[in-house]
Parts: structure tokens; C-alpha cells; sequence
């Protein structure tokens, strides 16, 4: 009974001890952190406290997709009429390197007065059911001195897909040669490919960009292969080919002309009969 008395008292005391020190310490210092111990002297618990916590950072993972199964892919040889490009740093290639906003504008097809292309690529055929999805979101992208495409009220267009769902190659009027392919891979990343209708590893005729698709890892080896060889020949495609899949729930799709962006949404262009 004694002894227990005398604990007490002594943690009584060991306390006011420690606000008293603590009370008289200089201003600001308070709660500063202790200084790092050497190496040799540091504790085991000590370390702990700097580790990052892995399952928060994990949360966010998402498994990649499968492999498309039975796809193949073959070059072409480029008509070449210029300069060998730089795509990955070429904006017109690599449209990663523009900005873009979200607008106001309608989040659905429209109509216009004008001509038409009967042979213009249409957007149906990204899909394998060839359907007019819903358009989430509808941006106007970015020139590449830092102002907006106003030619058009929307000039890159949100669809909504399922994510690991195949995209395929717009089908088209074109052919760029006798077996009837239809587009160069114009460039093409982890996570973004360009698609030319034309044979000439430029921006002539129409372009289309796709951006959060995962392309097919033997079509990106592919591209890779032939853009460090120098460009001679470049992944060649067939319409309705698959090309990759959607890492997200929105695929956000450009399409230019000549190097002038176009509005996505144009019934009478891009989705003819729908």
C-alpha cells in the first residue's frame, strides 16, 4: 500500500515537472521536431513514421486491359514529300502537347449548311455495335501558341464508352492501297493515337485523334519499331480494325482537316444517316 502511495506522488511530480519545462520553453520551439539522429543511433520505429502508405496510393490502380485477341498488324511505305517528322513533338502529330477546355456548347449531334464528303470517315464505326453514344463532355482545344480553335463552337468531342471496351478505325470512302487499308498510325502512345487517311506521313486530308485508348501493345511495339527506323513505312490499318482500348469511362475524340480542327458533332460529316 506504501510503495503504490509513493508511485503515485512520484508521477505526480514527474508531470508537473514536465509541463514546467515545457511552459519555460523558448517561444516557437515547443513542438519542434527532435534533431535527426545518425544513422547508427536511429530506432527502427523512428524509420516507420517516413513510410509511405501503399494501400492509399493503390486505391487509385486499375488493372490494364487484356490483349485484343487475334489482331495482326502490318507496315506501308510512306509517300514521302517533306521532311521526316518529329511527331512526339510535333502538336499536329502528338496531341498531347495541346491545352483544351470544357464548353457550353449542345452535348450532341448537329446540322449544318454546306457541301459534303460521301467518303469522309465516320465516327459509328469507332464502336462495335456502330451506335451514337452519349457525349458527356465537349471541349474546344487549344492552337498551339496558347489560344483557342474558334472556327467551331466545339472541337474536341467526350463519348462515353466502357472502360477496356475495343475501339476500332473510323470507317471510310478512302483506300490507301490495293489490299484496301484505309490509315496510317500517325503517331501513337500509351495513351493517345492519330490516325491519317492518306499515305503520306503528313496532315494532309483528314485526321482523326483519340485520346484515353490504350493502343494495342503490338500495334504500339509496332509503331515504335518503324517511327525509330526513321519513318519509311508506318503501321497501316483496315476500317473497322481494332486499334486499342478505353482506359476511362470517356474517349475524347478530335478530327481535323488538313491540320484544321472540325467539329466533331456534325451529323451530316461524321455521322451520316444518324
Amino acid at each position: 500500500m506504501r510503495n503504490g502511495w509513493f508511485w503515485g506522488i512520484a508521477s505526480v511530480a514527474l508531470l508537473l515537472a514536465g509541463l514546467c519545462a515545457w511552459a519555460s520553453a523558448p517561444a516557437g520551439s515547443a513542438w519542434a521536431a527532435p534533431l535527426p539522429l545518425p544513422a547508427s543511433e536511429q530506432h527502427f520505429s523512428d524509420i516507420l513514421t517516413h513510410t509511405l502508405y501503399l494501400p492509399l496510393t493503390a486505391s487509385n490502380y486499375r488493372p490494364p486491359c487484356e490483349p485484343i485477341l487475334g489482331v495482326s498488324y502490318t507496315a506501308l511505305s510512306v509517300v514521302r514529300e517533306g521532311p521526316v517528322p518529329d511527331a512526339e513533338n510535333d502538336a499536329g502529330y502528338n496531341l498531347g502537347l495541346l491545352d483544351y477546355e470544357l464548353t457550353y456548347a449542345y452535348p450532341g449531334l448537329v446540322d449544318y449548311n454546306g457541301g459534303e464528303d460521301p467518303s469522309a470517315p465516320q465516327f459509328p464505326f469507332l464502336f462495335g455495335d456502330q451506335r451514337v453514344p452519349t457525349f458527356p463532355n465537349v471541349y474546344r482545344l487549344y492552337h498551339g501558341w496558347g489560344e483557342p480553335v474558334t472556327d467551331w463552337p466545339v472541337t474536341m468531342l467526350g463519348m462515353a464508352v466502357t472502360r477496356c471496351e475495343v475501339l476500332q478505325v473510323p470507317e471510310s470512302g478512302y483506300r490507301i492501297d490495293q489490299q484496301g487499308q484505309q490509315v496510317l498510325v500517325i503517331y501513337a502512345s500509351e495513351e493517345r493515337i492519330a490516325l491519317n487517311y492518306g499515305r503520306k506521313d503528313s496532315l494532309y486530308g483528314y485526321t482523326i485523334y483519340i485520346e484515353n485508348v490504350s493502343v494495342e501493345p503490338s500495334l504500339m511495339a509496332l509503331y515504335r519499331q518503324l517511327d525509330a527506323a526513321g519513318r519509311y513505312e508506318l503501321p497501316a490499318l483496315f476500317g473497322s480494325q481494332p486499334l486499342g482500348q478505353a482506359t476511362t469511362s470517356e474517349i475524347r475524340v478530335v478530327i481535323r482537316d488538313t491540320g484544321a480542327a472540325m467539329d466533331p458533332r456534325s451529323r451530316k460529316d461524321w455521322w451520316r444517316g444518324r
